[in-house]
This record gives structure tokens, sequence and C-alpha cells, in this order.
């Protein structure tokens, strides 16, 4: 005789696993659907661990190594003065616009090539000479 129906469990033992597995989904749901109250409430707290541990742990490397994270990508880049007033340097990085802060002593001309050497929130340093890794 053919089966007619090949998706189905053949025997005895296909249908007791069939409920075994039923049986275990069931209490895995009638587990999570009493306990979701505490579930949630751990969900939140790792998500809050997550949100506040990571840029803690992202300042503390920063400052073992010395220089700012944010600025740490464009360390040893090379970026262009484009402007000068007084108490505003302001230099071109990548297309953007930077608030710099020079390290030299001589004042610096709009035009001249300059390198990135760390930086504090949204104001980069800079120098004429190429910084040491």
């Amino acid at each position: 005789m053919a089966n007619t129906r090949p998706f189905l469990p053949q025997t005895r033992r296909e249908w007791l696993d069939v409920a075994r597995v039923l049986g275990i989904m069931t209490a895995i749901g009638v587990v999570l659907y009493w306990s979701q109250e505490y579930i949630g409430r751990f969900a939140w707290v790792v998500a809050i661990l997550l949100l506040v541990a990571e840029p803690w742990l992202e300042s503390r490397r920063a400052s073992r190594s010395g220089r700012s994270s944010a600025h740490s990508l464009h360390h040893g880049r090379r970026c262009t003065v484009v402007d000068v007033a007084p108490g505003a340097l302001r230099v071109r990085l990548d297309d953007t616009i930077w608030a710099a802060r020079s390290l030299d002593a001589e004042p610096l001309e709009v035009g001249q090539q300059v390198y990135v050497h760390g930086g504090a929130g949204l104001v980069v340093e800079v120098g004429r000479r190429m910084p040491t890794p």
C-alpha cells in the first residue's frame, strides 16, 4: 500500500517523538509566558548595561592610549587649513570642516598642510610635523 501522506509520522515511535517535541515546546511556551515580566526586565537591564558600558570602556581604552577615541581614527592624517580667524582655526579633513587647535608656536596660513595629532570633543589638535605613532 502506497503511503498517501508521507509527511505524517508512520510508526508509533515517530508519533511519540512528535508528542514529546510538542510537550517540550508547550512547557517552554508556558515558562516564557509566565516569566515574560522578568525576561523583559532582564532584557532592559542588559540593554542599558550595553549602552552605558560600551562608551565607558571605549573612553578607558582611549585614556590609556593617551588620545581621544574619536580622533584616534584621524591620528596622523593630513588636512588643510581653511580659516585662521583669531581664536577660530578651522581645517578640512575628508571634506569635513573641523575646529582645530594648533600645537605649533608659529601661526598657520590658509592652504597649509598640517597633520592631526589628536583632539578632544569636536576640536582636533594639528601640527606641521607628522605625529609619531
